[in-house]
């Protein structure tokens, strides 16, 4: 992709937000993007999109989707209702407790969707779940609807180079990489040993979202919201930096906050007990293990027809997880559309907006018209 990085442009608006519960003190918001068919009851009952937000899992918003996801599926004929969730941030909070954060709006959209929106506009049993990078991996694994969450299972899963394989030793290698913010490191380190769910945040601007990047005024059009960054911001952003130059950041998503801690547990990070407990959740081995019980006889698995986009030279999660992720989907009987970016890094996405930009025809296209094949 020779395009910029990424796209700015206002908030789509009308929108609502809303909180979906309060978790030990912590509000957990929710953004609703009406479909057109609210303006218009003549165009009836119309899908929803669930849509969670990526970041690493310790950082990012619910205010707004990726830039290509509104024009893409929020215009007619397509015309879903988005849906915007959050959830608590590491190290905080562990992989399990967003997860069940993700639970609570999703329950909460059941609920409530049909009376913000209107009962001749949405059908609530039907909809789409997706997500970028950590959102990738999150949405995925909601897809597999485990202990009965996430029924109705989602017509479609969307998985915007998730990391489906957390035990891949790509993600836990330590790679030297510079602080944005340069927070000193006895600073990061008392960040990464808060573990009290009290102190979590769901919403963080992204490096470039904070100052000098980006000033305040933008960033509030941007997202539609009265946010203003805080120096809390920049040690978070520190802290993401810190799980790359350190290779712990799955370990932070077990509650591992650092070595000390992990030495102490009764779950060693280096034992078959800790390979089981992150593959337990991956997706990727989620769907081995369901194909080493499945029967020939069985049919075609019950996972949601999957779009898996990825940049074959994306550095932060390797294509090869969104390759096997596939393969082993295909070889469940699911259906799989495969979009591959030639020279595209992670979120090489983020720059396509709309119809006029680069790479509209030939990722996002294709992304739409499976959504449509299987809506």
């Amino acid at each position: 992709m020779t395009v910029p990085s990424r796209l700015i442009s206002p908030c789509p608006t009308p929108f609502s937000d809303h909180i979906v519960d309060t978790v030990e003190g912590v509000d957990i918001p929710i953004r609703v993007f009406p479909g057109p068919s609210t303006q218009d009851a003549k165009l009836g009952k119309k899908p929803w999109l669930f849509w969670i937000h990526g970041g690493g899992w310790v950082g990012g918003k619910h205010l707004i989707p990726n830039s290509w996801i509104y024009p893409a599926f929020h215009a007619l004929p397509l015309g879903l209702h988005i849906i915007c969730v959050s959830y608590r941030f590491i190290p905080q909070v562990t992989l399990p407790q967003i997860y069940s954060d993700l639970v609570r709006s999703f329950q909460w959209c059941l609920t409530n969707l049909t009376s913000i929106l209107g009962p001749d506009s949405i059908d609530v049993g039907r909809y789409v779940i997706g997500g970028d990078s950590a959102g990738g991996q999150l949405s995925s694994y909601c897809a597999l609807a485990l202990d009965g969450h996430f029924l109705p299972r989602p017509l479609i899963n969307l998985n915007i180079y998730g990391s489906v394989d957390l035990a891949d030793p790509h993600l836990s290698t330590p790679f030297d990489k510079p602080l944005p913010f340069n927070t000193p490191l006895k600073i990061l380190q008392a960040a990464a040993r808060d573990s009290d769910a009290r102190n979590a945040k769901v919403t963080c601007p992204w490096v470039w979202e904070l100052p000098p990047q980006m000033d305040q005024s933008t960033l509030q059009d941007f997202w539609g919201s009265e946010y203003t960054p805080t120096k809390e911001d920049e040690v978070r952003m520190d802290l993401n930096t810190h799980y790359v130059r350190t290779g712990t950041r799955i370990k932070a998503l077990f509650g591992f906050c650092d070595q000390d801690e992990a030495e102490k547990s009764s779950i060693s990070t280096n034992t078959n007990e800790w390979d089981e407990l992150v593959k337990s959740w991956s997706p990727l081995h989620c769907l081995k293990n369901r194909k080493k019980k499945k029967k020939k006889a069985d049919g075609p698995m019950d996972y949601p027809p999957t779009v898996i986009m990825h940049g074959d030279d994306d550095t932060i999660v390797p294509i090869q997880q969104s390759i096997e992720f596939a393969d082993q989907l295909e070889e469940l009987g699911v259906a799989v559309k495969r979009i591959w970016c030639k020279g595209g890094g992670h979120c090489f996405e983020q720059a396509i907006g709309g119809p006029e930009d680069e790479g509209w025809d030939e990722y996002i296209v294709p992304c739409i018209e499976f959504v449509k094949k299987y809506i």
